[in-house]
C-alpha cells in the first residue's frame, strides 16, 4: 500500500495561505464550549457508526478467528488513549458464547467491532467493515511490527485508516474531534479537515484535498476541540464524521 499522506506544518500553513487568499470565508470567534459537557453529550447520542470507527477489534489471525485471537488483552486500558472502544479478548468471547444458540447472530452479527483489522502481523493485514449482518473489506493495510501497549495500537489503527482524528460534533465555529490522545497535546496545533471524509470509514489512499482549517482549543485523553479558523471557498460547513489530518509536534 502506497504510504499515507502525513500533513506537515509547511503544508498546513500554505493550506492556510492558499483558502484565505481565496476568498475562504472567516469564522466568527465565540467562546469554545465546555469540553467535559460537550464529551458528556456525545457519549449519550447515537453515532453514525457506518462512518466513525466507534468499536475497533485487532485480530492476530484472519478476521473468522475474532472471538479468540483478539490482540487486546484489557480494554479498559485503552479508555484514556482513544475516545473509541477497543475489543478485548474477554469480549469478543462473551459476544461469541451469548450469541452462539441464536442462528441469527453468527458470523458478522456475533462480532461486537465495527471496524476489524486482521492478520495484523502479516503482510495479509487488512481492515473489514461490520454491518452486522456481514463483513466488508474496505482494503489492505500496513502491518503492525510494534507492542501491544495502548499507546502504539492506537496510533498504528489511525494510521492504518489514513487519518489521525474524526470530527464528532459541530457547534458555530468549533468542533469535537476525537483521536490519539498521544497527539492531542501542544499550543495551537492546527488540523486540515479532509474533503469529502464524512461518509469515509478509511481513505487507504493519499489523493485528498483540504475543505478546512482548524486550531486545537482543549483537549482531555482522546478527544479535543478544534476551532474552524477557514472554510474553503467551495465548503459550507464540516460535517460530522469528517476526517482530520492533525499538525505533529517535533
Amino acid at each position: 500500500m502506497k504510504n499515507l499522506l502525513r500533513l506537515s506544518f509547511a503544508v498546513v500553513l500554505t493550506f492556510a495561505v492558499l483558502i484565505n487568499s481565496s476568498g475562504a470565508r472567516a469564522r466568527t470567534v465565540e467562546p469554545a464550549p465546555d469540553l467535559d459537557g460537550w464529551i458528556k453529550e456525545v457519549r449519550a447520542a447515537p453515532i453514525a457508526e457506518q462512518y466513525i470507527p466507534a468499536r475497533i477489534q485487532i485480530v492476530a489471525g484472519p478476521v473468522a478467528s475474532a472471538a479468540t485471537d483478539s490482540l487486546i488483552q484489557n480494554g479498559e486500558e485503552f479508555r484514556p488513549m482513544s475516545p473509541f472502544t477497543f475489543i478485548d479478548r474477554g469480549t469478543a468471547q462473551f459476544s461469541q458464547k451469548i450469541n452462539s444458540g441464536d442462528s441469527a447472530k453468527k458470523g458478522a452479527a456475533a462480532i461486537v467491532a465495527n471496524l476489524v483489522f486482521s492478520d495484523v502481523k502479516s503482510s495479509s493485514a487488512a481492515v473489514f467493515y461490520n454491518d452486522g449482518i456481514k463483513l466488508r473489506k474496505l482494503g489492505s493495510v500496513k502491518s503492525y511490527s510494534g507492542d501491544a501497549s495502548p499507546a502504539s495500537l492506537v496510533q498504528w489503527t489511525f494510521q492504518s485508516l489514513g487519518y489521525d482524528g474524526v470530527i464528532l460534533a459541530v457547534k458555530g465555529s468549533y468542533v469535537l474531534a476525537g483521536g490519539p490522545a498521544t497527539i492531542l497535546k501542544g499550543d495551537k496545533i492546527q488540523a486540515l479537515a479532509i474533503r469529502g471524509s464524512e461518509k469515509s470509514m478509511a481513505l487507504l489512499t493519499n489523493k485528498r484535498s483540504g475543505a478546512g482549517l482548524l486550531e486545537l482549543e482543549k483537549s482531555s485523553d482522546g478527544y479535543a476541540i478544534f476551532r474552524i479558523l477557514a472554510l474553503a471557498k467551495d465548503a459550507k460547513e464540516l460535517l460530522v464524521g469528517t476526517k482530520l489530518t492533525i499538525q505533529k509536534k517535533n
